[in-house]
């Protein structure tokens, strides 16, 4: 038996890109790329040949089955007759038909025409209406969202208060259940039924304020919590540099925020109440060791603190004694109060307020003592509302007395007024460059007697009563927002009342009265206008008189 190997050359040459080989077999396997020859390139065709620039002409005959001659019969010839057909010629029309038939057939296209012309035209009205009702339907949701979220976020300020804003709606609310109970009370019962239901609602009440108190005490320590590890969290954090050319952050820590450092992880470690007793005493000795560099009132105390409770730790005691809660809360107060203090933590310095006097309070309104008629004590003119608002005389009493007066007394909610304020001013400012400075002088005291007094708590139109449905508005849209230029609707009339262009569809007693609710407003307000005025002179000096520096001559002095 003959067997010939040939071996031929491949053109191709594939490089070896490894492979794996089966252990029991010993067959290996290669990768694709060493099994399958590469994809070749398609060949380029000549795109400059004659023939690819002009076309091929070709001329042909052609004959027709039938030649186009006729045969006619005659000696010799025969030629059937049987496919002929007789054609007998027609009235021909005359021009007065020609032109009705062409009129019928251009009245019969113009109809046409005119059908797809409606036909387009109701379909784009179509399309718009379905979009003008697609806007209103999503400015109604929109406004039922808006106030379905302010309601659900009253609603949970009420359930967890956390600020003044929250406590004065808490008790906003409280007054106006007593009220709701008193007024049933009166009209349902009397005599001494009547006296036991009174007494009973005051207890209640009672109980109440008492919850509510102790709901405000929980949130201020919340508060006071979080504001001390902010400010632990912020003078331990290392300086951070972003370089706007390669986009990297750079960090550094100088050594007042290496000791910053040390000072805060002393104080976590005091008030963490995990450790055992060798870490608490090391701990100890740790603080003592830090607060003996300083000698004052304070360091004594807290190493008196220190030694106390290292007698009682190594007389005996256990850790988890309640005993050890006072000592252990005094030392935290007080290591808090060194580690506050810019003498033994220079970098608290820069997180603290700054402290009052120096050169520039010199001229400062801050530094003003104004005598308090409630509490009978000088104050600083920023706890007072100096704001120049109407003409009823200056208010002598400080906010701390106007809240305790305003809980004792009216428990009247401003955090609704003062939103409304925020809106009309966030309002005013996306209309263009130019806001009224009235809008930025008036208080939410002043907006709650526009609102209640003047405007009756009522839309000018509808007359609804709803106060989370009610807005101001520019009264004359082409006029800045000032209370003798607004209008109370609601939020669906306030849309419809911006988008019309005369105010003539308004009835003439209607627009009498806003007339005249706009001039009681301006009596009322003004000395608002006076103070504009004045801060507008006043700015207008300040940038005329500030001086224009040369470079050059800057680079020369």
């Amino acid at each position: 038996m003959n067997r010939s190997n040939s071996c031929q050359r491949s053109r191709i040459h594939k490089a070896f890109l490894g492979g794996y080989r089966n252990r029991i077999t010993r067959t290996e396997y290669h990768h694709a790329i060493a099994q399958t020859a590469p994809a070749s390139r398609p060949k380029k065709l000549n795109a400059q040949s004659r023939e690819t620039q002009t076309i091929h002409l070709k001329n042909a005959w052609t004959q027709d089955t039938r030649e186009a001659t006729t045969q006619m019969t005659k000696i010799g010839v025969y030629v059937s007759t049987k496919d002929d057909r007789v054609m007998c010629g027609r009235d021909a029309p005359t021009v007065d038909e020609w032109l009705e038939a062409r009129l019928k057939k251009i009245v019969l296209i113009q109809c046409c025409w005119r059908r797809w012309l409606a036909k387009r035209r109701v379909a784009e009205l179509l399309k718009k209406k379905r979009e003008l009702e697609r806007i209103e339907r999503e400015i109604q949701e929109s406004l039922v969202r808006d106030k379905e979220h302010l309601l659900l976020h009253e609603y949970m300020r009420r359930s967890h208060p956390r600020t003044k804003s929250d406590f004065d709606l808490v008790y906003k609310t409280i007054e106006n259940w007593r009220l709701a109970q008193l007024t049933r009370i009166d009209e349902a019962f009397d005599g001494p039924e009547r006296k036991a239901l009174l007494c009973k609602l005051h207890k209640d009440e009672c109980a109440l304020l008492s919850a509510v108190e102790a709901q405000k005490i929980a949130a201020k320590d919340g508060q006071d919590k979080r504001a001390r590890e902010r400010l632990l969290s912020h003078m331990s954090s290392p300086i951070e540099f972003f370089s706007t050319r390669t986009g990297e952050r750079t960090f550094m820590e100088t050594p007042w925020i290496t000791r910053a450092k040390e000072l805060v992880s002393l104080y976590r470690a005091l008030v963490d109440k995990k450790i055992n007793l060798s870490e608490r005493l090391d701990l100890l000795l740790s603080v003592t060791v830090t607060v003996s560099e300083f000698v004052c009132d304070l360091t004594s105390e807290i190493s008196s603190l220190i030694d106390r409770e290292v007698r009682m730790l190594t007389n005996g005691a256990k850790m988890t004694d309640h005993v050890f809660d006072g000592i252990r809360t005094r030392l935290a107060n007080l290591f808090l109060e060194f580690l506050k203090n810019p003498l033994f933590n220079p970098q608290v310095a820069r997180f603290l307020p700054a402290p009052p006097g120096g050169d520039s309070d010199a001229h400062s309104p801050d530094k003003k003592m104004i005598f308090c008629t409630s509490c009978r004590m000088y104050k600083k003119a920023q706890y007072f509302d100096e704001k120049p608002s109407n003409n009823f005389g200056a208010k002598t009493t400080c906010f701390d007395c106007n809240r305790v007066t305003n809980l004792a007394t009216r428990r009247a909610d401003l955090g609704f007024y003062k939103k409304m304020l925020q809106a009309i001013r966030s309002t005013e400012s996306m209309h263009g460059r130019v806001v009224d400075p009235v809008i930025f002088l008036m208080s939410d005291i002043d907006l709650k007697y526009l609102l209640e007094t003047i405007w009756q708590m009522s839309s000018a139109i509808s007359g609804r009563k709803d106060l989370y449905d009610l807005k101001f508005v520019r009264w004359d849209r082409n006029l800045l927002w000032s209370p003798w230029n607004c209008i109370l609707l609601t939020r669906e009339e306030a849309v419809v009342h911006l988008k019309m262009l005369n105010r003539k569809v308004y009835s003439d007693v209607l627009t009498k009265r806003i007339v005249l609710k706009h001039e009681r407003a301006k009596r009322l307000f003004s000395k608002l206008i006076k103070t504009a005025r004045e801060s507008v002179v006043s700015v207008q000096k300040q940038l005329c008189s500030s001086p224009v520096v040369c470079p050059e001559a800057a680079a020369a002095s």
